[in-house]
């Protein structure tokens, strides 16, 4: 599945993940790790939501990142690897 599909199918998870991001941005912080962030929205919506039905996995955390980069030209906010085929 590509980032796009997954991010039409989970719309929420990205939103919540952009705002995280934006907030950072905003904070002053020059870098971040995508996985704090997706530790952060298991937490709201678990957590604060009460949602427990929700779930998501790691391996979109660089998929998130990247895109994330794209989208606001911040190349280098979030810390990425290669990509192995």
């Amino acid at each position: 599945m590509t980032i796009e599909h997954y991010v039409q199918l989970n719309p929420k998870v990205w939103e919540k993940f952009k705002d995280l991001a934006l907030t950072a941005m905003e904070k002053g912080h020059r870098r971040l790790s995508a996985r704090l962030i997706i530790e952060q929205i298991r937490w709201q919506t678990k957590i604060m939501e009460n949602d427990s039905k929700f779930k998501i996995n790691d391996h979109w955390a660089p998929k998130l990142a990247r895109k994330f980069m794209v989208e606001y030209q911040c190349p280098g906010f979030f810390e990425t690897r290669g990509i192995t085929v």
